[in-house]
């Protein structure tokens, strides 16, 4: 968390998203807890996802297996 002096008091705050140079911690995934809330920059980051929809075809594939099997 981000301390910051606020007439006496500390305010936190945790920085949400981290520079591309950062490797496995770019992108909004990533919260930054080690610099000050006065620290400012633009960053773009992002994470990849592959999502894959195994599941269609393997309901269809069972629901085909207990028709020519009796089952359903």
């Amino acid at each position: 968390m981000c301390a910051v002096p606020l007439f006496g008091f500390f305010s936190f705050f945790a920085l949400v998203g981290g520079n591309v140079d950062n490797g496995t911690n770019a992108g909004l995934f990533y919260w930054n807890l080690n610099n000050a809330s006065s620290n400012a920059n633009w960053n773009i980051g992002a994470r990849l996802l592959i999502l894959l929809n195994h599941y269609t075809s393997l309901s269809i594939a069972l629901a085909k297996n207990n028709v020519e099997t009796g089952l359903a």
